[in-house]
């Protein structure tokens, strides 16, 4: 008996210091048990060797499906995501996007293919034309936004409206009249726009499309396509023929002549007047759809400027003529006494008059893809590639293309980087936005040229500034 009960209280010792080292300390909470769900079968305790690893699901990031996949960062005056019928990662962190907004952006930038940033630091400036390519360029342009409003329902639908003006101003200069070279009717020129325009936008879903809508009313201020030739001819025995002919034709909103004087050398603002635009301004439409096939991929197709009324210039100025030197009779230009034989020297004489100019803004298509890692809101990657067709450069057709990096820290702080082709230009970007939901600060800084390697050297730069403010 005292065996049997010695035994029996050793058994009852060991089972309760077990227990014992089982309960959590007075001062922690115990931890907290799954429930299995209904459809599991029975969970049989163990204690194994080592602790094992979290299931695959566990693991794998938790997909809120309550929220769109499209990634609409604050870089830009654009409307907020639409939701669509397929649902995209989002977390639940960070600010939300704002309902009610306005402000105003600031977009301007130059650039050439030629000069760099070490050539206008340099006490003694060297020009070597033979680095000159086809054509010596420069690009000047403005795209100021001085209102815009915008209304986002839950990341759901929008709507908003907006005035700008866009200015775009492109010189180029023959490279083979540059080195004189020979060639024939080698076309460059000056081609130059501005445009007023204001219109509504409105963002909504379509099943598993999300879908952009931009009308607008545009008027050309000012509008020049170039139209200069050149041509250069030897002949045996040294002679020289070469010749630029040009024909200028700025067609204009306002009546010119009353404004620039009968020889275009003054300008009298007095005679400007809401009553003395003669033009009619046009209509064009940007559309934009995304499809979202999962999470990680959204694919996209924007189209910009779609005609659908074109406006009408009336008022002009013209400025016609040619200017050259032909060594063919040099001996006999000498012998007159005059050098006027030999060089054509160009009339600046502007001839004003009125006439009929259709203008449509310049097209473009932009086909896109976006790709997040996992669904993840944090990081986007986005290429690029669509075409433009532009009258205002000598070939109207052009390609266009890029790849862009974009990341968001709880949306409050957002960036871009890209290397983008666009309006003939390579821009190297990096945007920043500084989002504090009641106020935004959006600043862009690119370097710019018509030549890659040269966007590298300083031979360009763009400057983006945005202020947003709302709720």
């Amino acid at each position: 008996m005292k065996q049997a009960l010695a035994l029996s209280l050793l058994i009852l010792w060991a089972a309760t210091g077990a227990a014992a080292d089982d309960i959590p300390p007075p001062d922690e909470p115990p931890p907290a048990q799954e429930m299995p769900a209904a459809d599991d079968p029975p969970v049989i305790a163990e204690t194994p060797a080592d602790p094992a690893p979290p299931p695959a699901d566990e693991q794998a990031p938790v997909i809120a499906a309550e929220q769109p996949a499209v990634d609409e960062t604050p870089l830009a005056a654009e409307e907020p995501p639409a939701e669509t019928g397929k649902k995209a990662a989002r977390p639940s962190r960070g600010l939300k996007n704002r309902t009610v907004e306005f402000g105003v952006i600031i977009d301007v930038g130059a650039a050439n293919n030629f000069f760099t940033a070490r050539d206008f630091f340099r006490e003694t400036a060297v020009v070597n034309l033979n680095r000159i390519g086809d054509a010596l360029m420069l690009d000047v342009g403005a795209n100021i936004t001085p209102f815009f409003f915008n209304f986002n329902w839950k990341d759901r639908w929008g709507f908003g409206l907006f005035v700008n003006l866009d200015v775009t101003g492109h010189i180029s200069l023959s490279g083979n009249l540059l080195r004189f070279q020979h060639a024939i009717k080698d076309h460059f020129g000056v081609g130059s726009a501005v445009f007023a325009e204001g219109g509504v936008w409105a963002s909504f879903p379509v099943k598993n499309f999300k879908v952009r809508l931009r009308p607008a009313y545009f008027m050309p201020v000012i509008y020049l396509e170039p139209n200069i030739s050149y041509t250069y001819i030897t002949r045996s025995g040294g002679y020289i023929q070469a010749q630029v002919i040009y024909d200028l034709q700025v067609y204009a909103a306002l009546p010119l002549e009353a404004l620039l004087g009968a020889d275009g050398s003054s300008l009298d603002m007095a005679a400007f007047s809401l009553g003395s635009i003669s033009g009619a301004g046009g209509v064009d439409l940007g559309l934009g759809f995304d499809y979202i096939l999962s999470p990680a991929l959204t694919l996209g197709a924007d189209f910009t400027h779609v005609p659908l009324v074109p406006a009408r210039l009336k008022d002009y100025m013209r400025l016609q003529g040619e200017a050259g030197i032909n060594t063919d009779d040099l001996l006999g230009g000498m012998d007159g006494g005059g050098i006027d034989s030999l060089i054509t020297l160009p009339e600046m004489n502007p001839v004003y008059g009125v006439g009929d100019k259709e203008v449509l803004r310049p097209f473009k298509t932009n086909f896109f893809l976006e790709f997040r890692p996992e669904g993840s809101r944090t990081i986007a990657l986005i290429p690029s590639l669509g075409f433009a067709i532009s009258p205002l450069f000598v070939g109207p057709f052009s390609l266009e293309g890029g790849f862009r990096v974009r990341g968001s820290l709880a949306n409050i702080l957002n960036t871009a980087i890209g290397i983008h082709y666009t309006d003939r230009l390579w821009k190297n970007s990096l945007d920043l936005a500084l989002n504090l939901r009641v106020f935004e600060l959006d600043i862009g800084l690119s370097l710019q040229s018509q030549d890659f390697i040269k966007s590298w050297s300083g031979a360009g730069l763009g400057v983006t500034l945005g202020l947003k403010f709302g709720w």
